[in-house]
């Protein structure tokens, strides 16, 4: 049985864990709460994305592909798809930022983060990022790396 998340993760979120000098404060965060995080299927995609972009003879790109292939077994159990209850949240969201914030609102979102916005409120979950300024008008966001500075 898949259990009940309460948090999603961001791109920067999610690769947090794989920098040479991952934030403490984030880390903690994350194992406090390590069955609680959900990953939504977009950030694989930012992140396979951003290894393609990069050589495949270049050592960069072996720890890149070693991060990902670590990220997906970590959350195998937790990897969360688009579904059809998504869209329709995504929809309606949209709807509702162009309605209260006007057009402008929904061009500062890019696409990504939308959707993972819009997936956060489809399942009731907060969004963990330390991009805030991404995800205007998206709902409850988490940023750790604030809310739990190193010591």
């Amino acid at each position: 049985m898949r259990p009940r998340f309460a948090y999603l993760l961001d791109t920067n979120a999610a690769s947090e864990p794989a920098l040479l000098a991952p934030d403490p404060g984030f880390m903690a965060w994350l194992q406090d709460h390590q069955h609680e995080v959900a990953l939504p299927v977009f950030v694989l995609f930012e992140q396979r994305k951003g290894i393609e972009a990069v050589p495949d003879a270049s050592p960069k790109r072996r720890v890149l592909e070693s991060a990902f292939r670590r990220l997906v077994r970590d959350f195998s159990e937790a990897i969360l798809p688009f579904a059809e209850a998504d869209a329709w949240a995504a929809g309606e969201h949209y709807h509702v930022l162009i309605s209260d914030f006007g057009r402008g609102v929904v061009g500062q979102i890019g696409l990504v983060d939308f959707f993972i916005a819009a997936q956060a409120r489809a399942h009731h979950l907060r969004v963990v990022t330390r991009n805030t300024a991404h995800f205007p008008h998206c709902g409850e966001l988490v940023n750790p790396w604030l809310e739990h500075p190193a010591p």
